[in-house]
């Protein structure tokens, strides 16, 4: 089904169009960098006051304006504006603003906030532009979700479409710092969802959706709204619609009781699994961490194995070990609590990538669902791993599971390889490596999105364990059919409906920016703290590049690259008699300020980046590699070389 497109209102286009314009024909000129030097020449001459407050100032909005985000639109690389071409049968979702946003009453420390609607249908994707965080946000869009492709003609088309599973609109809004650099931290406030046949009821009416507050704090009820207006439209044709509006509710009313019946089903049969479980061969392995179920940030509880299914990625990522690169550089964080407990609350894939950040849980199940959207067996495991003090902490990673050659005894060999979900790195779980019998020490339970199974081994030991999931004697299985029987009963789930994002930034744009701002505030850094001057070597600089590369192939594939290349054109850029030293770092965001900071507490970098001595002369180099819903891998390379001291 093709991506998402959306269309903005007339104005806003021609605006945007006309500041994407001139911001290139500024660059094109280096226009950014002439208004910085001729800021540099007035604020030397300037004596301390009015002046220096003016320049100040024309710093802070010219920053300001080079780093305004365009509005976002995420979806698949052949997204478009304006609307769907060809014979499509569209939901349009026009985004008129939100209301009874009462939280925003309680913020009383003066920082300003904005708040970000995320919107996601049948694998596509939109987001509104940011707006100050009020009672009443100014949240506005107009976007196009597919629906269909060609669009239905026929009494028996529409009712298949109507009384298939459907997919639900799925909405997330965020929360954000803005005017810090230093903070770009993304708080997940509320979601909604709501069954697309609804826009058949009242067509292009408006409406206000229920938004709930999500995270561990989230209450029962509702918290926000917002305006909208839905409307299902027939691109390149007339629509007429052969059914009545009882015809839907009839279909959704089936839909919620069907799906009410198999949830029911499924608790009562899955309460007499564990019972069966726990008591199994006269052994109380109630201690297991065996989690068959988990909330989610609506506070829905639902099955593990519905956080996991199929993704696939298309063309954002290429392959396993980008997926696994592109998880971990998300960064780990659990959604806190207001009563500071350890609030266990599980992400969909909108939510994780709409807050740009994700618990443990989240990494998991997303970079599970990704392998499977490959065609690997994946599982997510649940269990523990050594907490580097001879203790053990809970912790979920993922397992992939391959039979290979046949042993003696007609049995196929079995592989399991571990896969960090945070750093991307894996060994081997079977046979056992030692770096898998140094990390993990047990493991209670293994599931993906058709399978569910608990360790009932004597021991749930790594060491002891056997990992052959089709031994009933190791490990007990929900019954596949009751967890088929759940799924084929409810609407598309949150997992099956998702679809990742390609990257919209430009790399070379943000490689050459990073890299003029982090220059400057190097050398701003070395004339307050040391009174230093600093000289850079843009040959030097380039000669970095391809170790950078290097690193990050290294960090895709882990194994490791030659350098011998980018050592030799060292030594023949150096000069004789010179001492040569560089520090390559990997940073999730592309902030010179925070990029400085990290470098000022490292040891290794803080040497680098405060050398003294003779014809001291500094190289830097910065190499974007962009990955999906905008999340880069941004490596930074300070070098220096200087004359030995004799």
């Amino acid at each position: 089904m093709a991506s998402l497109v959306a269309t903005a209102q007339t104005g806003d286009a021609q605006l945007e169009d006309l500041r994407s314009k001139l911001d290139g024909l500024l660059r094109d000129a280096d226009a950014y960098g002439k208004i910085r030097e001729a800021l540099d020449d007035a604020g030397a001459k300037e004596n301390r006051g009015q002046g220096l407050q003016k320049d100040a100032l024309l710093r802070r909005l010219m920053a300001a304006a080079e780093r305004s985000p365009a509005p976002e639109l995420l979806g698949g690389s052949d997204s478009t504006r304006g609307a769907p071409a060809g014979d499509v049968l569209a939901l349009k979702i026009d985004v008129k603003g939100g209301a009874a946003f009462v939280a925003e009453l309680a913020e009383t420390d003066g920082v300003s906030r904005a708040v970000r609607a995320h919107l996601a249908f049948d694998r596509q994707r939109a987001s509104t532009r940011l707006a100050a965080a009020r009672v009443d946000p100014e949240l506005r869009g107009c976007f196009f979700f597919e629906i269909a492709r060609p669009a239905p003609k026929t009494p028996g088309a529409w009712r298949k479409l109507i009384q298939g599973r459907a997919s639900s609109l799925r909405i997330a809004v965020t929360r954000e710092r803005v005017g810090n650099a230093l903070s770009h931290k993304r708080e997940l406030v509320a979601t909604a969802s709501l069954d697309w046949r609804k826009a058949l009821l009242d067509r292009g009416g408006a409406r206000s959706i229920a938004l709930k507050a999500a995270g561990p704090d989230g209450v029962d009820g509702e918290v926000a709204t917002l305006d909208v207006a839905l409307d299902v439209v027939a691109v390149g044709g007339a629509l007429d619609l052969p059914f009545q509006p009882d015809d839907v509710e009839d279909a959704m009313r089936k839909a919620r009781s069907e799906h009410a019946e198999a949830a029911r089903a499924f608790y009562l049969y899955a309460k007499q699994w564990w019972d069966g479980f726990a008591k199994g061969a006269g052994r109380d392995l109630q201690q297991r961490e065996v989690k068959l179920f988990a909330r989610d940030e609506a506070g829905e509880m639902r099955c593990v194995c519905s956080y996991v299914h199929p993704l696939r990625a298309n063309r954002v990522l290429d392959g396993p070990h980008q997926a696994a690169r592109f998880v971990s550089l998300l960064p780990l964080e659990k959604a806190g609590s207001v009563a500071g407990g350890n609030a266990d609350t599980w992400h969909t894939p909108l939510a994780t990538c709409a807050r740009g950040s994700g618990d443990v849980w989240d990494h998991a199940t997303l970079l599970c669902s990704l392998l499977r959207g490959y065609g690997l067996d994946a599982r997510v495991c649940v269990g523990s791993m050594s907490d580097g003090r001879g203790g053990a902490q809970p912790h979920v990673w993922v397992a992939t599971f391959l039979r290979t050659s046949v042993d003696a005894s007609g049995r196929a060999r079995l592989r399991v390889t571990a896969w960090e979900s945070a750093t991307g790195r894996r060994c081997s779980l079977a046979p056992l490596d030692a770096q898998a019998r140094e990390r993990y020490l047990s493991v209670a339970c293994v599931f993906g999105d058709d399978s569910f199974h608990a360790n009932k081994q004597p021991s749930d030991a790594i060491l002891r364990c056997s990992w052959d999931l089709e031994d009933a004697n190791a490990w007990l299985a929900l019954d596949p059919r009751r967890l088929a029987a759940l799924e084929n009963n409810a609407a598309k789930g949150a997992m099956a409906d998702f679809g990742l994002a390609a990257p919209l930034r430009d790399p070379r744009a943000m490689e050459l920016e990073m890299e003029r701002d982090l220059k400057a505030l190097i050398e701003r850094h070395r004339e307050a703290s040391r009174g230093l001057s600093t000289h850079w070597d843009a040959d030097l600089g380039y000669m970095l590049q391809p170790s950078l590369a290097a690193y990050e192939q290294e960090r895709v594939t882990g194994h490791a690259v030659d350098h011998a290349d980018f050592q030799d054109a060292v030594r023949r850029r150096v000069p004789r008699g010179h001492c040569f030293k560089g520090f390559p770092t990997c940073f999730p965001h592309a902030h010179a300020g925070r990029a400085l900071a990290a470098l000022e507490r490292g040891d290794l970098s803080r040497d680098v980046l405060d050398t003294q001595g003779e014809q001291v002369t500094h190289a830097l180099r910065v190499r974007v590699f962009p990955y999906a819903e905008n999340v880069c891998a941004v490596w930074v390379m300070l070098a220096v070389h200087y004359k030995k001291a004799t």
